[in-house]
C-alpha cells in the first residue's frame, strides 16, 4: 500500500507531450472531417516521417498562412530539393573517397554535410584511422611497438577535448602499397558502376565531376609519353576524360602534356584559347563564401536545361593541382624523379607555359611580352 501511495506521489509530475508539439508541427484550423489519424514516426535513416494527407495539406496551409515567413526560408536554406542535393554531393564524395582505402574512411558531418548552406556553415571532417592506436593508459602499450600509438591526454583540456601525444610512430612499407595509379584505376571503374547503376542526372553528373578528376590525376602518373603507342593513347585518353571537370583545368594538363613533348605550337594555340574563355565573371571552386554577385554571375551563364557537367564547363573554374613532371621537362622527371604537386592560378599556368614555350622556340620577344605578363598576373591574382 506504502509502495502504491508514493508510486502515485512520483506520477504527479507526468506531462504528456503530443506529436505536435514534439516534433514542432503546427496545427491549422480544418472546416472538414479528418478520416485517418496523421502519424508521426521515425524512418531507418534517423528522419522524422509524418504519415497520411493531412501533413501535406497542412504544409499547403502554412505557406498560404506564412508567406512572409516561408519564403525567406526557402531563399535562405533552398528547398527540400537543394537540400537533399547537397547531401548526395557528401555522401558520394565519401563513398568515392572511401572505396579503395583499407585503413582509413572519412565521414563527413556538420551542417554542410547535413543539406544546410547558411552563413557559417561548416564542414566537419571524422577520419576513422584504423592503424592508429589511442590509449589512455601509457603503461598499457606493448613493446616492441607494431603500429603507430597515441596517448591521450585529458588532464589539460576542456571538458569534452583531449589532446593526443604521439609515442610512437610506424612507417608503412612503400613496397606493400598499392601505386596511386592503380587505386586510380580502381576508383574509375567503381565511380562507373555508380552511374551505370544510377538514374538521377543529378547523381550521375556527381559521377561524371569525380570521373574527370581522378582522370586528370591519372594522367599525371603516367609514365613518360615518349615510351610507346599504348602509354600515349592512355595519356590521351584520360586527359579527354579531364575535360569533363570545369571550364581550363582538363585544357591546361592537356596544354602541359604537350608543352612536355615539346609540341610548343600546340601548347601555344591552347593557351591562347585557356586565356581566351577564362573570364572575370566566373565562379572559382572551393570558396569559403559565394556572394551574391558570384551566384547572380553564375546564374546568368547557365539555364535550367543544361546538365551539371556543362554548367561546370561553362560558368566554373578551379586551380590546377599539378605534378612537376607534367609541366617540368628535365631528365630528372621522365627517369622517374620525385614528382611535387603544387596548386596555381589556371592564368598564371597558362602564362608560364607560353613564356617557356617562346623561350624554346626561340621567339626573345613574346617571350619578354609574356614574362612581363606572368609577373603582372603573379601579384595581381586572387
Amino acid at each position: 500500500m506504502d509502495q502504491e501511495n508514493d508510486d502515485k506521489k512520483h506520477m504527479i509530475g507526468i506531462r504528456k507531450f503530443t506529436y505536435w508539439k514534439t516534433y514542432g508541427v503546427k496545427r491549422f484550423p480544418y472546416r472538414g472531417k479528418r478520416k485517418y489519424t496523421p502519424l508521426v514516426y521515425q524512418s531507418d535513416d534517423g528522419g522524422i516521417v509524418i504519415s497520411n494527407d493531412v501533413f501535406g495539406l497542412t504544409i499547403r496551409q502554412f505557406e498560404r498562412i506564412k508567406p512572409l515567413g516561408y519564403q525567406p526560408l526557402i531563399r535562405t536554406i533552398g528547398t527540400e530539393i537543394d537540400i537533399r542535393k547537397r547531401q548526395i554531393l557528401f555522401i558520394l564524395h565519401d563513398k568515392i573517397l572511401n572505396a579503395d582505402e583499407k585503413n582509413i574512411t572519412q565521414i563527413s558531418s556538420g551542417s554542410l554535410a547535413e543539406g544546410l548552406d547558411l552563413p557559417g556553415s561548416d564542414e566537419d571532417i571524422m577520419i576513422v584511422d584504423e592503424v592508429v592506436n589511442v590509449t589512455q593508459i601509457e603503461r598499457n602499450i606493448k613493446h616492441p611497438v607494431q603500429r603507430t600509438e597515441v596517448f591521450m591526454e585529458t588532464d589539460t583540456d576542456h571538458p569534452g577535448f583531449t589532446r593526443l601525444r604521439l609515442i610512437s610512430h610506424m612507417w608503412t612499407n612503400g613496397s606493400e602499397m598499392m601505386s596511386n595509379l592503380t587505386k586510380n584505376y580502381k576508383l574509375l571503374k567503381y565511380i562507373e558502376s555508380i552511374q551505370n547503376s544510377e538514374s538521377s542526372s543529378f547523381v550521375i553528373g556527381v559521377c561524371k565531376f569525380h570521373y574527370a578528376t581522378i582522370s586528370q590525376q591519372a594522367a599525371q602518373l603516367l609514365p613518360s609519353a615518349n615510351t610507346n603507342y599504348n602509354i600515349r593513347t592512355s595519356y590521351h585518353r584520360h586527359l579527354h576524360d579531364g575535360l569533363q571537370r570545369d571550364a581550363v583545368t582538363g585544357w591546361l594538363l592537356y596544354a602541359s602534356f604537350y608543352y612536355v613533348t615539346e609540341q610548343y605550337n600546340v601548347t601555344l594555340r591552347l593557351t591562347e584559347y585557356i586565356l581566351s574563355i577564362h573570364l572575370p565573371d566566373m565562379v572559382q571552386l572551393r570558396e569559403d563564401y559565394y556572394s551574391e554577385a558570384d551566384i547572380n554571375n553564375y546564374r546568368h551563364r547557365v539555364h535550367s536545361s543544361m546538365s551539371l557537367n556543362a554548367k561546370m564547363k561553362t560558368a566554373v573554374v578551379d586551380e590546377c593541382n599539378v605534378r612537376t613532371a607534367l609541366i617540368i621537362n628535365t631528365k630528372r622527371t621522365r627517369a622517374g624523379g620525385r614528382r611535387r604537386i603544387f596548386h596555381v592560378s589556371p592564368i598564371i599556368m597558362a602564362h608560364c607555359l607560353r613564356f617557356l614555350c617562346y623561350h624554346h622556340i626561340g621567339d626573345t620577344f613574346n617571350r619578354q611580352q609574356h614574362i612581363t605578363s606572368f609577373i603582372f598576373t603573379t601579384l595581381h591574382v586572387n
